[in-house]
């Protein structure tokens, strides 16, 4: 899927590299092993949004029977608020409902409002609640319809 000044498409091991550079700058859970596994797999949406040579953002998810499950999302801190992050969640969307997914669920740090308000305003509906999920912090779990 293109944007204004960026390309989505399906990640490849040349791209990791970009990946852990924005994985680091947030807050790093994966590491170089854990992307590599998903490269390739049946289940896996794993997608990057590619601008100019460089990686911007990611997104990885799986589906399983007819529902996906949002692993990680990030957006390179100097390219948020350029769309693409909402452009990386359409895309694991239209891709989930190709796949037979009725059914998008995350969870999300209950600390990161920002993250909060990018689900709600892309229709996902608070529907849990995971008490120190992060040790550090709770977590709201979401979902969102796509049938």
């Amino acid at each position: 899927m293109p944007g204004p000044d960026f390309t989505i498409r399906n990640a490849s091991e040349d791209d990791i590299e970009g990946i852990l550079d924005i994985e680091i700058d947030g807050a790093a859970a994966w590491t170089l092993e854990l992307y590599r596994e998903e490269i390739g797999r049946k289940d896996c949406i794993f997608l990057v949004a590619v601008s100019g040579s460089s990686i911007a953002g990611f997104a990885v998810a799986w589906v399983v029977l007819d529902e996906t499950q949002l692993h990680n999302i990030a957006v390179k801190r100097n390219s948020r608020k350029t769309g693409i992050g909402s452009a990386l969640m359409d895309s694991v969307s239209s891709e989930s409902m190709l796949r037979g997914s009725k059914k998008i669920h995350l969870e999300v740090r209950e600390k990161n409002t920002s993250a909060l308000s990018f689900y709600m305003k892309k229709s996902f509906s608070r529907v849990g609640f995971r008490k120190n999920f992060y040790g550090d912090d709770n977590a709201i779990l979401m979902e969102k319809i796509i049938e």
